[in-house]
């Protein structure tokens, strides 16, 4: 079992509980430092199951259920902002104890950082809509990062400077041994990608799921001009602004030879 954590840091933490060294720092992966709870509400379980059948998580601590909660409560707070659920997301992730293979690190922050939008902190069932459209925005997002990148290399202008890794919790680093690094320009990145840049989207009203929509999967019995508009009319209920947002839940709904 893995965490995004460097694996030194954690066995040598372990180790101070081993020999029941005083005064130990607490780290937010540490169940002895946080004790799980007994119970969680209805809302960690909705992202914990997630979590667990995505991305292979297997324990979490009470700091990653408390962290999960303080977000919940305080995401509509004027102060809490880009910087802010950023760090919340990377101490979240890196709380866990995971089973391989990990998914990468800014992968996993992006798809957090979307569902806690779209489903309003998990106040909702993630719907397989959800998870497709994460998933294409997500390589829509990198595409555009890596044309960016060639760009530069293009017009001779180097590539913004690389930051050190994103600590996870008390300066940590993250684990460089799995292939998950992750800049802290990269997780900037992909929070600027879905709450705008400097976090200009925040105060955009949250997506919904209250209008439903049919597959649509071609054959002689769909209407493809009354399933579009039934689409858009669900667009504008359900708060799905952007076209690019509209065209990512679309193609999860194109089914058959449509999704061909």
């Amino acid at each position: 079992m893995s965490y995004y954590v460097a694996e030194e840091i954690v066995a040598e933490h372990l180790h101070r509980h081993a020999i029941r060294e005083r005064n130990i720092p607490k780290i937010n992966f540490c169940g002895i430092c946080y004790p799980r709870p007994r119970n969680t509400n209805r809302y960690f379980q909705r992202f914990w199951n997630w979590i667990t059948a995505r991305h292979n998580a297997q324990l979490h601590t009470g700091y990653t259920v408390t962290l999960f909660n303080n977000y919940r409560t305080g995401r509509n707070h004027p102060n809490f902002g880009l910087n802010e659920r950023t760090r919340a997301i990377t101490l979240l992730i890196s709380s866990i104890r995971y089973n391989e293979p990990l998914t990468p690190f800014q992968e996993v922050c992006y798809y957090l950082s979307r569902l806690l939008l779209d489903t309003d902190c998990f106040n909702r069932d993630i719907t397989r809509a959800d998870l497709t459209a994460a998933r294409d925005e997500y390589i829509q997002s990198q595409r555009e990062l890596e044309e960016e990148d060639n760009t530069l290399l293009v017009n001779n202008q180097p590539p913004p400077p690389a930051n050190q890794p994103l600590p996870p919790a008390n300066n940590q680093p993250l684990n460089n041994n799995l292939g998950n690094m992750a800049t802290e320009q990269q997780i900037r990145q992909i929070m600027e990608n879905i709450f705008g840049a400097e976090g200009t989207k925040l105060d955009v009203q949250i997506e919904k799921s209250t209008a439903k929509v049919n597959d649509f999967k071609g054959t002689d019995s769909d209407d493809p001009i009354e399933w579009l508009s039934s689409f858009e009319r669900a667009a504008a209920i359900n708060k799905w602004a952007t076209e690019a947002r509209k065209c990512a839940i679309a193609r999860a709904f194109m089914k058959g030879i449509t999704a061909e």
